[in-house]
C-alpha cells in the first residue's frame, strides 16, 4: 500500500490554543491584543448584569482606553532603551492603581453601597429622588401623620423609609425634633438630610432655622447664604431676623422692610416682618447719639410694631406675653428689644 508523505504536523496543529501559542511565538506582539479581547469581554459581561446605557458609555470607554495603552505597552515592552522602558514601569503601575482604585469603588458601591455618588454615576444605585411606589405611598403617610400631630407615628414611619429615602427621612425626623424644640438633635437631622441632598432650598432653610433656635447664629446666616432662590419675602424675612439676632440692626431692617405687613409662614402670625422690623429700628436707635435722630426712629419704630400687632392683636397677646414663641420660632429676643414699645401697647 502507497503511504502518503510525512508534512511534519499532526492532529493538534488544528487546535485554537495551538495556534494561539504558535501566533504569539512567531509575532509576540499578538500576546498583548489578546488584553484587548479581555478588555472587552470583561466590559460586556458586567453591562449584561447592569444593563445600563451610562455603565455602557464608561465601560466601552475604558476598553477603548485600555486597547490604546496595550498597544503602547506592547512596543515599550519590546523597546530596548532603558529611559523607554523605566517609563513604561511607571506608566504600568498608574494603570494598575487606577484599575484598583476603579475596582475598590464599584465593589463597595455594589456591596455596601458607598461611596454613594460613585454608584449613582455608574447606575447600579438610584439618586436620592428616585423613589419606588411603595415607599412613596410611606413617605405620604408620614408626613400626613406629622400634620395630623401623630409625632410618634410620623418617625415610626420615617424609620422605616430611611433605606429607599435617607433624605425624606432625616427632614420628617429633623422636623419632629425641631417641634419638640429638641433644636440640637433637629440640627444633626437636618444637617444629614442637607449633606444627601445640598441642593433642596426647603431642607436648607430647616437646617438654618435649627442653628437659629439652637443659637448658632453665624452658622445659619452662612446657612441662609447658600440658598439659591434668594430675594423672596420668606427668604428677606429670615436672613433678615438671623441678622437681627446678630445685632446687624441696620442691615436686618432693609431686609424686613420690603416685606408685605400681611406676609405669613405657613398661614400663621401675619405681621411678624413689622414686628421685626420694629425691633431693628429701636437697636439701630440706641445706638445713636443724636436725641432728634434717635426720636424719630423710635417713632417709626412704634408705628411700625402696632400694624403689625394689628394684624391678630390676640395671637401676639399671647405670643408676646405668655409663650414667647410661634410654631416657627421664637420670640424672646424680639421681645427684648420692643419691651418699651410693647409695654405701651399693653397699658
Amino acid at each position: 500500500m502507497a503511504h502518503l508523505p510525512h508534512t511534519g504536523t499532526n492532529d493538534t496543529s488544528l487546535s485554537p490554543i495551538a495556534m494561539l501559542r504558535e501566533a504569539t511565538r512567531r509575532v509576540p506582539v499578538v500576546r498583548f491584543a489578546f488584553g484587548v479581547v479581555g478588555f472587552a469581554a470583561a466590559a460586556s459581561i458586567i453591562v449584561g448584569f447592569l444593563g445600563s446605557a451610562k455603565t455602557t458609555v464608561i465601560l466601552v470607554a475604558l476598553t477603548f482606553v485600555g486597547t490604546l495603552l496595550t498597544v503602547v505597552l506592547s512596543r515599550v515592552a519590546l523597546a530596548k532603551n532603558k529611559s523607554v522602558r523605566r517609563a513604561g514601569d511607571v506608566l504600568l503601575w498608574a494603570v494598575i492603581l487606577f484599575f484598583c482604585i476603579f475596582l475598590g469603588f464599584t465593589v463597595s458601591a455594589f456591596s455596601v453601597g458607598s461611596p454613594r455618588r460613585w454608584g449613582q454615576f455608574i447606575g447600579i444605585e438610584p439618586a436620592t429622588n428616585q423613589i419606588d411606589s411603595a415607599c412613596h405611598d410611606n413617605i405620604d403617610l408620614m408626613w400626613s401623620r406629622f400634620l395630623g400631630n401623630q409625632l410618634s407615628d410620623a418617625v415610626e414611619l420615617a424609620r422605616q423609609v430611611e433605606k429607599c429615602a435617607p433624605v425624606e427621612s432625616a427632614n420628617l425626623q429633623g422636623a419632629v425634633a425641631f417641634y419638640t424644640e429638641q433644636y440640637f438633635n433637629a440640627v444633626d437631622l437636618f444637617k444629614r438630610a442637607h449633606d444627601l441632598d445640598p441642593t433642596n432650598d426647603v431642607i436648607t432653610r430647616n437646617l438654618a432655622d435649627a442653628y437659629i433656635e439652637a443659637g448658632r447664629i453665624g452658622d445659619a446666616i452662612r446657612t441662609y447664604d447658600s440658598i439659591k432662590n434668594q430675594g423672596s419675602q420668606l427668604w428677606n424675612y429670615k436672613k433678615g431676623r438671623a441678622l437681627l439676632y446678630d445685632g446687624l440692626y441696620s442691615d436686618a431692617q432693609k431686609l424686613l422692610a420690603p416685606i408685605s405687613t400681611s406676609f405669613n409662614e405657613d398661614g400663621n402670625n401675619p405681621g411678624k416682618a413689622r414686628i421685626l422690623e420694629a425691633a431693628a429700628l429701636v437697636g439701630m436707635a440706641r445706638s445713636l447719639t443724636d436725641e432728634a435722630q434717635k426720636k424719630k426712629l423710635l417713632a417709626e419704630a412704634e408705628q411700625k410694631f402696632k400694624s403689625g400687632v394689628a394684624m391678630d392683636p390676640y395671637a401676639w397677646k399671647q405670643i408676646l406675653t405668655v409663650t414667647w414663641r410661634t410654631q416657627n420660632e421664637g420670640f424672646e429676643v424680639v421681645k427684648k428689644e420692643i419691651g418699651p414699645l410693647l409695654d405701651s401697647w399693653l397699658s
